[in-house]
């Protein structure tokens, strides 16, 4: 674990193995490596982006991270306590620090609850002695810091736009104040003209509020244009990192290369 403590979170060599199981017996007949030997680390109020292609493990990290999958071996410290290490009871008050947005907001949004119920949740979850009232006038302020209104916390997912609703997610995920949020693919899902909207709140959120960010994705554009620096994931394993604009305009492995060179030019 490293002494700076300009650091927020550091990964150290993380690795996530899930068995294969086969025939009548089911017995494990071999392992997926779907992160293997990762090690990174997130300044404060920094952005990294995780690039890969689908199947690289990048979602897989930052589940594993947020707790939402099992690691295998490897450690992950948050403001040097090692969270990878707790069980659900001791990383309860971690939980938090680190939110995280996903990537298909229609799914992660309870469709028979309304909007300011479910902001709501999350407050009474973590910030129990909060008053009825407070949580209300929080859920309003929360709606208008991501751009929507506040009469909007009485209506149900499906009553809003694909933009909309992960403006939610973003909201609910910013109720309990975190430090670190883990954007997983936050924009795939949409329209052109709404993800670099969704882009331009997130980059305001974190300069208004100080957020670290581990933005996965494997848009180039859309990393490089949200990113201070740049991981590489290809089948499991960091091939290459460094500055965005130095790993993404002067790419240094074949893999980076090939991604690069995949990317349709005008």
């Amino acid at each position: 674990m490293s002494s700076d403590s300009s650091l927020l979170l550091e990964v150290q060599n993380l690795k996530v193995y899930f068995p294969v199981f086969k025939g009548i017996l089911h017995r494990q007949d071999g392992e997926i490596r779907a992160v293997d030997d990762v090690s990174f680390t997130i300044p404060r109020g920094k952005t990294i982006g995780l690039l890969g292609e689908s199947g690289s493990g990048k979602t897989t990290i930052g589940r594993t991270v947020v707790k939402l999958i099992k690691l295998t071996s490897g450690k992950i410290f948050y403001q040097g306590q090692n969270i990878g290490a707790m069980n659900e009871a001791a990383f309860h008050p971690w939980r938090k620090k680190i939110q995280m947005v996903f990537q298909d907001p229609h799914s992660s949004l309870h469709p028979k609850l309304t909007i300011g119920s479910m902001i709501s949740e999350a407050l009474e979850i973590h910030f129990p002695k909060m008053s009825r009232l407070d949580r209300q006038e929080r859920v309003a302020s929360l709606l208008v810091k991501v751009g929507l209104k506040p009469e909007m916390m009485k209506l149900y997912p499906h009553e809003f736009s694909g933009g909309q609703r992960q403006r939610i997610s973003i909201a609910r995920s910013l109720a309990v104040e975190p430090e670190l949020l883990i954007c997983d693919e936050p924009v795939s899902a949409l329209d052109v003209s709404v993800q670099a909207q969704i882009i331009n709140l997130l980059k305001d959120l974190q300069e208004e509020l100080g957020l670290a960010m581990l933005f996965i994705g494997h848009d180039l554009a859309v990393i490089k244009h949200i990113s201070d620096s740049v991981l590489v994931l290809h089948s499991g394993k960091i091939v290459e990192s460094g500055p965005a604009h130095q790993v993404l305009e002067h790419p240094e492995h074949p893999y980076t290369q090939t991604l690069l060179a995949a990317v349709p030019t005008m």
